[in-house]
């Protein structure tokens, strides 16, 4: 099977391009990017007003975010006019539409035939047929020999554009390929597209006609479409699901027919190295994974520290109605971490992943079930993919050599074009950018002084946070997208990020104030003081108002409240994030009480200056009577010999009716070093302390 990628995306932009706030053609590719698709269907409907000027600034940005343009030629154009002049006129529309075509970095020209007029069907087509030479040869004389002409089936019946007349108009030429729109057929032929079969008469149809290898490069339009006797009547958007037709029959057919990944499917490949990809072409493994739809996208984490990448947008619309799974092969999976829109993610062996991408679905046997069948319709296996242990042994035996890694790291620390533009010039002390919106200088000295004064009394804390059981780092520390209706996309906005450029928590882990207003944002986290609802949302007990997180912590700072956070078993299980210690901190948080502690983590806790307290076994929030609403005080605590004094402390919970449930919990700094970390604010605090002593 020669190399094939099936590409998605708009043609013309919808009512989302001003609702997410984009106003310019140069923001397409942005916009494009942000839902996830890497195609995008220019539209010259009314004329070619494109200049290629701000074409080519389009392009260079298109190309940077792998996206592909393509242009829909002016209406206008008449391929079967009575009229010589029209048609004379129609090439002179494909000819400016190749120029703004080649100018976005396109290569196809998808066009309207036109109406029959008064001419039987068989005489149309030969006059249009004849344009056609015509038009090939104009393009080929002015040096557009490389573009691609796209005629279109057509909806309404008068128009010259069924299958047969479209496959007719591309044998003028072998570079000429169909656009299928299957709203346009289904309408014209007055809802004839029910099932996977006749998606499959229509392929079958393209494949007898142009070949395999050139029915399989074909462009495709799809949409919901109205119609009447006539024919096509109005378009609708896919949410108008009373119109066809249905796009799931076609999408497994595609699947089918070239066994790559289903296209609902997001694929990564994201080698942990220079020298791992250089493997994989060593072992001729590069170009079948691109034909599988698995392009290299960058070295070193992505899934694994929520760099995924946004689904397509019409997988979010569907992540609240069906359960969507991630497969990967890196090492984490916990919830909220692949993408907020997953529910599901299951760690296996890169075949697997393979696998299961191909099949669509985690509801496969696959000892039993076919993941898909190849060209010629043969069911294909697990088993027919999956490589024996002896060839991987063979292969790395081969290929896994000293010069293999000598020349991954070669040139490894000089960075493209763009990194050394950057230019750095060298200094004793690191000059800070007020403007920066992804490196800021971190409050975590401010205030200090020389001298140990020890911490201040916890008294009259607020919850942030009703925590249960299992609460992970993930579920504390920000990662992924940065949701646009959060408050680290408000301080964004407010320091002239454009939506399209928020990036990722990860590329942002230098700026602490994107980094505090994601902390306890997880899209899967449930906080019981959010009546509910989940991710960073808890009650401000300074207005009784369900808020983000964010937004609380920073009324109780303003009244110089110190924050609290009650939680169940295992609090902070998982990864040892240092921004889910670092982020409750600088959100004011004070002290974390919970049934149990993951060990990392509650170091991580002391190292920033947060008391880590433990309910007394057979205790917890719920069986005490606490529900977040109180205000937590803390008994005194003495570090002056490094251990707590007391180990077991006198902890006060103030009920909003004035009442109080005192009990005790267990300090659980454990070591002398822990004490005097706690005892001087922060691990921070205690080394540069050293180092000035020192």
């Amino acid at each position: 099977m020669s190399e094939w990628h099936i590409r998605f995306g708009t043609a013309g932009t919808s009512d989302s391009f001003e609702a997410k706030g984009y106003k310019s053609s140069l923001d397409i590719p942005a916009y494009t990017a942000e839902m996830g698709l890497d195609a995008f269907e220019y539209q010259c409907g009314h004329g070619v007003r494109l200049g290629v000027d701000k074409a080519g600034k389009m392009a260079a940005d298109a190309a940077e975010r792998g996206i592909l343009f393509s242009v829909h030629a002016p209406y206008y154009i008449s391929m079967s006019s009575l009229e010589e002049d029209k048609r004379l006129n129609s090439i002179q529309y494909l000819l400016q539409s190749a120029a703004v075509c080649r100018a976005l970095g396109g290569k196809r020209i998808i066009f309207h035939s036109g109406s029959c007029g008064k001419q039987s069907r068989e005489a149309a087509l030969e006059k249009a047929l004849d344009t056609m030479r015509r038009a090939v040869e104009a393009l080929d004389e002015a040096g557009f020999a490389d573009m691609t002409l796209c005629p279109e089936t057509m909806g309404k019946v008068g128009q010259l554009g069924t299958l047969d007349e479209v496959l007719a108009l591309c044998g003028v030429d072998e570079r000429i390929t169909p656009c299928i729109d299957f709203g346009h057929l289904n309408a014209r032929t007055l809802g004839g597209i029910q099932s996977k079969a006749d998606y499959a008469a229509i392929l079958d149809r393209m494949a007898e006609a142009l070949g395999d290898e050139r029915a399989r490069r074909f462009h495709v339009h799809f949409s919901r479409i109205e119609y009447s006797k006539g024919g096509e009547k109005r378009h609708w958007t896919f949410a108008e699901t009373q119109f066809g037709p249905e796009p799931q029959p076609l999408m497994e057919l595609l699947a089918e027919r070239g066994l790559a990944p289903a296209p609902w499917v997001k694929t990564i490949l994201a080698p942990g190295s220079r020298a791992t990809e250089l493997l994989l072409e060593r072992a001729g493994l590069t170009e079948p994974l691109r034909q599988l739809g698995f392009y290299t996208c960058g070295f070193g984490c992505m899934s694994c520290i929520g760099n995924s990448g946004p689904l397509s947008e019409a997988m979010h619309a569907v992540a609240d109605d069906i359960e969507l799974a991630s497969v990967l092969s890196g090492n984490r999976n916990f919830e909220g971490r692949i993408s907020p829109d997953v529910s599901q993610n299951y760690l296996m062996q890169p075949a697997n992943v393979i696998a299961y991408a191909i099949a669509g679905t985690m509801d496969i046997d696959l000892e039993k079930d076919p993941l898909g069948a190849d060209a010629e319709g043969n069911p294909v296996f697990y088993a027919d993919i999956v490589p024996a242990a002896d060839e991987v042994a063979a292969l790395v035996d081969e290929f896994v050599t000293a010069d293999l890694y000598e020349q991954g790291a070669a040139d490894m620390f000089e960075g493209d074009a763009a990194w050394q533009a950057l230019g750095a010039e060298p200094s004793d002390t690191f000059a800070w950018d007020d403007g920066s919106t992804y490196v800021r200088r971190p409050p975590y000295f401010d205030g200090m002084t020389r001298e140990v004064a020890g911490q201040d009394a916890i008294e009259g804390a607020r919850v942030l946070g009703n925590f249960g059981d299992f609460i992970t780092t993930d579920h504390i520390s920000p990662a992924g997208a940065i949701a646009p209706d959060m408050p680290a996309a408000e301080y964004l906005e407010a320091h002239g990020v454009a939506p399209a450029d928020f990036n990722t928590y990860g590329s942002r882990r230098g700026n602490h104030e994107v980094m505090m207003r994601g902390t306890f944002a997880n899209v899967k986290l449930q906080n019981k003081l959010a009546d509910g609802r989940k991710g960073g949302w808890t009650r401000d007990f300074t207005t009784g108002e369900i808020t983000p997180l964010y937004y609380a912590a920073e009324n109780y700072a303003a009244s110089d409240t110190p924050a609290a956070v009650l939680a169940g078993k295992m609090y902070g299980s998982g990864s040892s994030r240092d921004w889910a210690a670092k982020g409750p901190m600088l959100l004011g948080v004070r002290v974390a009480i919970a049934e149990s502690f993951e060990r990392i983590h509650r170091s991580n806790l002391i190292g920033m200056g947060i008391l880590p307290l433990q309910f007394i076994e057979g205790q917890n929030a719920e069986t005490l009577g606490l529900d977040g609403s109180e205000t937590i005080t803390v008994a005194p605590i003495d570090f002056s010999a490094g251990l707590p004094s007391p180990a077991v402390v006198k902890v006060t919970a103030k009920k909003p009716d004035g009442s109080a449930v005192t009990f005790d919990a267990t300090v659980r700094i454990d070591t002398p070093t822990e004490g005097r970390y706690y005892e001087n604010g922060g691990i921070l605090q205690y080394v540069l302390r050293d180092l000035i002593e020192g």
